[in-house]
């Protein structure tokens, strides 16, 4: 009776460990084909259970069952693992939008050359620009007629010609200026000659006319040092034109002064008649 007993026991034992397919105590890793049970119900993963049955019932046992074992679809529970995805913010600035910069309409423009010759100047005389020449003429004619009427004779006429050919001498003086000045070659104009300071008050006419008190109304006639002062008074004279330009060098301080005149004066054999005394 005892074996009958066994017997029994054991075979009852087979036929149940057989419909479950060998149920147990879990090893913790998840198999495919496999699901677990616990408390009653079915679950894919062992996270499963010990997040949710475990949690309920902690003393609840757990077995793997073979999904296959029994006609009877377990009921599962299946639970989403809630994943949260952070994404990294990032620091970097989205790109800025570049402006599209519109490209000029083309237009043809003439290539214009220009040649440059250079060449070596060795002086340099200071451009007109730098005197007020109207002016200066102007107080060169005043200065000269004043003197004029006080012999009696006509007043002066500027001339556009004279003008432009003392100052073409003047800027020539300037550029090779060493101290001294030489007459132009050109004899066709009488002429007179000085430097001044540049920059300051002129003062060549005066010292044309100073040379007056060595002429002798007496003696009628040429001697050294009265020319400039001869010309100045000469009476059948009827135009005059003045040039200015600055000396360079050691000599910038000075400004070179050519005075022509028409016709020309200082002849000796009509020197008399020409040079006439100071009004009293």
């Amino acid at each position: 009776m005892l074996i009958l007993d066994f017997l029994l026991y054991f075979i009852s034992s087979f036929v149940f460990l057989t419909l479950i397919d060998c149920a147990c105590y879990i090893p913790k890793i998840d198999e495919p084909g496999w699901v677990y049970y616990c408390d009653e119900n079915y679950y894919n993963t062992y996270w499963e259970v010990k997040t949710i049955c475990k949690a309920k019932n902690p003393s609840a046992r757990v077995f793997m069952i073979r999904k296959d074992s029994t006609t009877t679809t377990p009921k599962v529970t299946t639970t989403t693992r809630a994943t949260t995805t952070t994404k990294k913010s990032s620091n970097k600035k989205p790109p800025k939008k570049t402006k599209k910069t519109k490209k000029p309409k083309s237009t043809t423009t003439p290539k214009v050359t220009t040649t440059t010759t250079t060449q070596k100047i060795i002086t340099t005389t200071i451009p007109s620009s730098a005197f007020d020449i109207g002016k200066l003429r102007n107080e060169y004619y005043y200065q000269t007629n004043k003197y004029r009427e006080l012999h009696g004779v006509p007043k002066l006429k500027s001339s556009p010609t004279l003008e432009a050919a003392a100052q073409a001498y003047a800027e020539k003086l300037a550029k090779n200026y060493k101290g001294y000045l030489d007459h132009d070659s050109n004899k066709q104009y009488g002429e007179n000659l000085a430097t001044d300071y540049h920059g300051k008050q002129h003062n060549s006419v005066q010292r044309w006319y100073a040379e007056s008190v060595k002429y002798d109304y007496n003696k009628p006639g040429y001697k050294p040092g009265i020319g400039h002062f001869t010309q100045l008074v000469w009476k059948s004279t009827t135009e005059q034109g003045c040039g200015f330009a600055r000396a360079t060098g050691i000599y910038s301080m000075f400004d070179i002064v050519v005075c022509k005149y028409y016709p020309r004066g200082n002849n000796l054999n009509l020197i008399a008649q020409n040079v006439l005394r100071p009004n009293k």
